[in-house]
C-alpha cells in the first residue's frame, strides 16, 4: 500500500520548489542623492530597481523613500515618499527619478537616503534581505522660529495697559538660542520700518520641537491716532537667529485704538426763561468716566423750571439725515438756537424746581460698545425763549471706555 501522507509531502515541496525558481528578485541597485539636504527644500532621488532573477517579475510593486541616520534602512525609518515600481523582466533595471519634500525639523550632519523595494512585503521574492540600499547626504537643518497663537484684546484705549500672551515655537531640528520677541503697532500685517514697537521680552532659547509663552506688556500711547491697526507679534523680531524661514516670524491681529471714555461740550446754547441752559453727561456708579457695564447720566441745569424736556442723542453731529448740522432754528421761529446732533434717539423728562431735571440709563456691559461715540443735546419746552417755543442746550460728544 502507498504512503499517500509521503507522496503528498513531496508533492508540496516540488511544487514550493517549483514556485521558488519561478520568482523574481527586487533590488535596489543604484542611488543617486544631492550632496546637501536643506529643511522645506524640493530636491530630486534617482533610484534604479533591478530584478536580479531570471525569472520576470509580473506584478507591479511599492518603493518607499527613507530618511535615516544610518545606512541600514527600515519602515521605522522617516518616510520621505512612495512610488510604484513596475513589473520587471528577468534581469531588467527601470530607473525612476522622485522629487521629495525635505522634512523641516531635520537635524545637522551626515544622514541617509534609502530605498526600500518591495516595501510593503506584497511580492513573495527568492531572497528578501536585499531590497534596501542608502546613500549618504548632508542634513544641514537650522532653527525655524514661528508665532503659533497669541491672545489678546481687539480694542485698546490710549493711554491704558495691555498685555499679550503668545505661544511661540520651533519648527526647525535644531536648539534656538535666546531670542528676543517684541509687539508692534502697524498700519498692515507685515513688519516694517515704521511700525511702532511697544515692547519686547526675551526667551532664553528653544528646543527644537518645543514651544513656549511669551507674556508681553504694553501701554498704548495717550497721543495714538485714533483708527484700526495691526497688532504684530513677532518673534526674532531683530533677526539675531539663523533660520531656514524668516518670512513666518511675525503673527498679526485686527485691533482698534481709541480714546477711552470721556465727555466733551460743544456747540453753543441759546437763552431761555432760565438763563443759558448747559447740557453735560456725566458717570455713575463709581465710574470715573462713560463707559460700558457702568450707569450714565444726561441731564441740564439753568433751564425753565418745571418744563417738559426731551433728552436727544444721534450717531451724528454732521448730518442728521439729509440735513447739514448744525441747523439753525431762526428760519423757523427759533433764535438763535441750534441742533447740533441728530436726533436717532430721544428721550423725555421734566425740570425741577431749580431748572435742573435729566435722564439715566446702563450702558450694557457690551464689548461692541467700547469706542462708540454718542452726540447729545437737551431741547426744553420754553415759551418765552423764542417764537418756536423750544429752548435749546450746548451739545456734548461722549465717547464709551471699558473696565480696566
Amino acid at each position: 500500500m502507498k504512503n499517500h501522507k509521503n507522496t503528498l509531502a513531496i508533492a508540496a515541496l516540488s511544487l514550493f520548489a517549483g514556485s521558488a525558481i519561478a520568482q523574481g528578485n527586487l533590488d535596489v541597485s543604484a542611488l543617486a542623492v544631492p550632496a546637501n539636504l536643506d529643511p522645506g527644500t524640493n530636491v530630486e532621488v534617482s533610484v534604479w530597481i533591478t530584478n536580479r532573477s531570471t525569472k520576470a517579475i509580473d506584478v507591479t510593486t511599492v518603493t518607499g523613500l527613507f530618511l535615516s541616520t544610518n545606512s541600514v534602512i527600515s519602515t521605522a525609518d522617516r518616510s520621505l515618499g512612495r512610488f510604484t515600481t513596475p513589473k520587471l523582466a528577468a534581469n531588467e533595471t527601470v530607473k525612476r527619478i522622485v522629487r521629495i519634500n525635505v522634512p523641516l525639523d531635520i537635524g545637522v550632519g551626515p544622514c541617509y537616503i534609502g530605498a526600500f523595494a518591495d516595501v510593503d512585503r506584497t511580492y513573495a521574492e527568492t531572497n528578501e534581505n536585499d531590497n534596501t540600499a542608502a546613500k549618504v547626504t548632508n542634513c544641514r537643518g537650522m532653527t525655524d522660529l514661528f508665532v503659533k497663537s497669541a491672545t489678546t484684546a481687539t480694542k485698546f484705549a490710549r493711554g491704558d495697559y495691555f498685555i499679550a500672551s503668545a505661544v511661540l515655537e520651533n519648527r526647525g531640528g535644531v536648539d534656538a538660542p535666546a531670542f528676543s520677541v517684541a509687539a508692534f503697532l502697524s498700519q498692515d500685517a507685515q513688519l516694517s520700518n515704521g511700525d511702532l514697537r511697544l515692547t519686547t521680552t526675551t526667551i532664553n532659547g528653544l528646543p527644537k520641537g518645543q514651544t513656549a509663552s511669551a507674556t508681553l506688556a504694553f501701554t498704548i500711547p495717550a497721543l495714538m491716532p485714533i483708527q484700526n491697526y495691526y497688532l504684530l507679534i513677532v518673534t526674532d523680531w531683530d533677526q539675531r537667529v539663523f533660520e531656514f524661514d524668516e518670512t513666518n516670524n511675525t503673527l498679526a491681529k485686527l485691533v482698534e485704538v481709541y480714546a477711552n471714555g470721556e465727555s466733551r461740550a460743544f456747540g453753543t446754547s441759546c437763552a431761555g426763561s432760565g438763563g443759558m441752559p448747559v447740557h453735560s453727561v456725566k458717570p455713575r456708579d463709581g465710574a470715573t468716566y462713560p463707559r460700558i457695564g457702568y450707569g450714565i447720566q444726561f441731564d441740564v441745569r439753568n433751564a425753565k423750571v418745571f418744563a417738559p424736556a426731551l433728552c436727544t442723542i444721534g450717531f451724528s453731529s454732521q448730518t442728521w439725515g439729509a440735513i447739514p448740522l448744525p441747523l439753525a432754528l431762526r428760519d423757523i421761529g427759533g433764535g438763535l438756537c441750534q441742533l447740533h446732533v441728530s436726533m436717532d434717539i430721544t428721550i423725555p423728562f421734566a425740570t425741577g424746581l431749580t431748572g435742573f431735571g435729566g435722564t439715566a440709563f446702563q450702558v450694557p456691559q457690551d464689548e461692541r460698545l467700547i469706542g462708540l461715540t454718542v452726540y447729545s443735546q437737551i431741547l426744553i419746552v420754553d415759551n418765552g425763549a423764542n417764537n418756536l417755543g423750544i429752548n435749546a442746550s450746548n451739545a456734548v460728544r461722549t465717547t464709551f471706555g471699558h473696565e480696566k
